[in-house]
């Protein structure tokens, strides 16, 4: 007959009494023994400690097997086989479809993050090459090339000098996501924005030829400030500027791409020719643009502010 939780004693019941254990002086728990024996009984009929089975994979033939059951007769790895895929014999890598960018004349395989046709839906079904210029520029500009990627040993190197005129920049072959013939600046360009030219819009946020306006500042201190900025965040930064102390003096009307040039200008003008430091500090100038300032007895006031006026004309 089965023991019921009536044949449960009150506590106190086993008190001074002991395992019916050999050698055993635990504290009895139920029916006359302790916890261990009494488990041992319930579960497999004997006091005495059962030796576990060998655990054998029912999938031990495709390989070295864990020594745990992780359910129906499979260890941890495949089991976890069997649970994603339904066969614990299953490969990924060996079964996993293969995913070209959709891209007309691409053929770059979609990898890992963006697409491998089982686990991962992709970019719109695109490579990471053209899924940058998409998010980038707005199309994917198939009639331009995407560049290639150097896949040779890694002690075969050689440095090379950038094949665009005039750069003299020179990188590695095969550096990640590089080429042979560029340097790193002209190749994130031509693989971000289709072409060799330095793009403006994004520290503007504007097209190339879209409006821009060029500005001095002053303040109390001495110090001259010249900046650029898009039509439509001028007054913002503008604002910002004069809540922390500086002054209007000019702003002179251009496009994205003049503004560069004047501001790139005016900096190399002050720094080289001039010998002008920057005369404000990081931590000067919270809302930034500490490294476009310069002394104004050193640069002067009229004289930079007709130095933009020649360049904007011109």
């Amino acid at each position: 007959m089965s023991w019921t939780i009536e044949d449960r004693k009150p506590n106190g019941y086993y008190a001074g009494t002991a395992c019916i254990g050999d050698d055993c002086d635990r504290k009895v728990m139920a029916k006359g023994m302790c916890y261990k024996h009494y488990q041992r009984m319930r579960f497999h009929g004997t006091l005495d400690l059962v030796e576990k089975e060998p655990f054998a994979c029912k999938a031990s033939h495709d390989g070295p097997c864990g020594n745990t059951n992780m359910g129906y007769g499979y260890c941890s790895k495949h089991y976890s086989r069997y649970k994603k895929w339904g066969d614990p014999l299953y490969l990924a890598k060996d079964n996993k479809v293969k995913v070209f960018c959709k891209v007309a004349g691409c053929g770059r395989k979609i990898g890992r993050g963006h697409g491998d046709g089982v686990n991962h839906k992709g970019n719109g079904g695109m490579c990471d090459g053209h899924d940058a210029r998409l998010r980038l520029k707005g199309g994917v500009m198939a009639d331009v090339p995407l560049l290639k990627q150097w896949r040779g040993p890694e002690s075969e190197r050689p440095l090379v000098v950038c094949e665009v005129d005039g750069c003299g920049r020179t990188n590695r072959t095969g550096d990640v996501r590089g080429n042979d013939t560029m340097c790193n600046m002209h190749r994130l360009r031509m693989q971000r924005h289709g072409t060799l030219e330095k793009c403006y819009s994004k520290r503007l946020r504007i097209a190339d030829d879209g409006p821009a306006v060029v500005y001095l500042l002053t303040d109390r201190q001495g110090s001259l400030k010249v900046g650029i900025a898009s039509k439509r965040n001028s007054k913002n930064r503008l604002a910002r500027h004069r809540l922390l102390g500086w002054s209007l003096y000019g702003v002179w009307s251009v496009t994205a791409r003049e503004a560069w040039h004047v501001e790139g200008d005016v900096l190399r003008w002050w720094r080289r020719e001039l010998k002008a430091k920057a005369s404000r500090t990081k931590e000067s100038m919270p809302q930034g643009g500490w490294t476009e300032t310069a002394s104004t007895r050193k640069v002067g006031l009229r004289r930079t502010a007709d130095r933009i006026g020649e360049l904007v004309t011109n």
